[in-house]
């Protein structure tokens, strides 16, 4: 069932039960050019929030992230999605012989000229029976985002990432090998606390800035990276040297 936002619009939606888990989904549609945003939404965003904490007979519920996009100038960038995105979800029941009942207090931010919070409380539940060995009628929808989501940097024919000091300690260059023309963007997360910017600098290199740190923090920790190209998307933890 689809609850109505401003620009937008949501609804939970089951995929398959392989008699230990299931696959399901939060599906957001958007109005005209409004965006949602990713986990790490850029300037001034709202990520999604995902509460099963109210749900029945649910051991646990993974929410994950296809590749985003990035757009604004610098200072107002958006970092996130468009028209459509499902969000997959990994469910995992306490007792697989009795239903799952996914309640799911879910705040996110749909945005065009401008940006409104969103609150939506979804419900849905994943039985065995009404699923059958093919899988709902979404199935097909969450297995295409399922395939859109990062793979590790270790998988085969993944490219790869050698970075390099530039300034000790307040810059690095980020070199991509194994992309050529198809690499479109890089994602750089890191703990509560530490915020970096960067920029292209040429077909396959990206400067890193150290923008912000904790307060008394001397040792920087492990970045997670994200590499978006135009045939999929990578994804891993490395050190700064």
């Amino acid at each position: 069932m689809w609850v109505h936002g401003n620009l937008s619009q949501v609804r939970l939606i089951a995929g398959r039960f392989d008699g230990k888990t299931y696959s399901a989904g939060v599906e957001i549609r958007l109005k005209g050019k409004a965006h949602t945003y990713w986990r790490n939404p850029g300037d001034g965003g709202v990520p999604p929030i995902f509460n099963f904490s109210k749900s029945g007979n649910l051991k646990s519920a993974q929410a994950f992230f296809p590749p985003p996009k990035r757009s604004g100038a610098p200072g107002e960038e958006v970092i996130g999605y468009a028209h459509r995105v499902v969000f997959p979800l990994r469910v995992v029941p306490s007792d697989t012989s009795r239903p799952v009942v996914l309640d799911l207090k879910f705040n996110y931010a749909a945005c065009e000229k401008i940006c409104v919070p969103e609150l939506a409380q979804l419900q849905l539940q994943l039985d065995p029976a009404s699923i059958g060995q093919n899988g709902s009628p979404e199935a097909t929808l969450i297995t295409a985002f399922e395939g859109k989501l990062p793979k590790p940097f270790s998988a085969a024919g993944a490219p790869g990432l050698s970075i390099s000091s530039k300034q000790a300690g307040k810059t690095w260059i980020i070199a991509v090998t194994g992309a050529g023309e198809d690499l479109t963007d890089l994602f750089v997360e890191g703990p509560d606390g530490w915020y970096f910017d960067q920029k292209l600098q040429s077909p396959a290199f990206f400067e890193l800035k150290l923008a912000q740190k904790p307060e008394n923090a001397k040792k920087i920790p492990p970045l997670f990276f994200t590499l978006t190209t135009k045939t999929g998307a990578f994804e891993g933890t490395f050190p700064l040297p």
